[in-house]
């Protein structure tokens, strides 16, 4: 097992980044934010790199603990959820959110502007509590100190 702790700590700060650059938006209505068509591309990349980044970082490690092969990237959620490295009812609660990336990706003709004001409105703290959870597996494993965060 070789978790690389740089390359997941890279992808908490850039989590946390992009989480701030989202933060300001989420007072802005549903029509606000539609009827700007730069901010609404913007939020819609920042998005979907900060769902890049849990699925980077969901996916190393569940390679990394060798844990059950999986097909899907929600999938790769449920079992970190069920072998303790997030706890089961946020992996639950957060396990669509690579369908939510593939949608921005992938199926971008059909993305329903109203649930992207949603993820930004409901999203960002499961976000910001992913970021705590990933710290907290790192330092109960002995990958950090067990004191402070990590720097943003």
């Amino acid at each position: 097992m070789v978790v690389r702790v740089e390359s997941i700590i890279r992808r908490l700060q850039a989590l946390r980044d992009y989480i701030h650059r989202l933060r300001p938006y989420q007072s802005w209505s549903l029509q606000e934010l539609t009827d700007d068509e730069i901010v609404y591309a913007a939020v819609l990349r920042w998005l979907q790199l900060a769902a890049q980044c849990v699925m980077d970082i969901t996916s190393h490690l569940h390679t990394e603990l060798d844990l059950e092969p999986v097909d899907e990237y929600d999938e790769v959620i449920l079992g970190l959820g069920r072998h303790g490295v997030l706890p089961r009812e946020f992996a639950q609660r957060i396990y669509k959110l690579p369908r939510f990336r593939n949608i921005l990706v992938h199926e971008y003709l059909a993305i329903d502007p109203a649930k992207v004001h949603d993820v930004l409105l409901y999203g960002l703290d499961d976000l910001e509590e992913f970021i705590e959870h990933i710290q907290s597996f790192l330092q109960r494993e002995g990958y950090l100190p067990s004191k402070g965060d990590i720097d943003a």
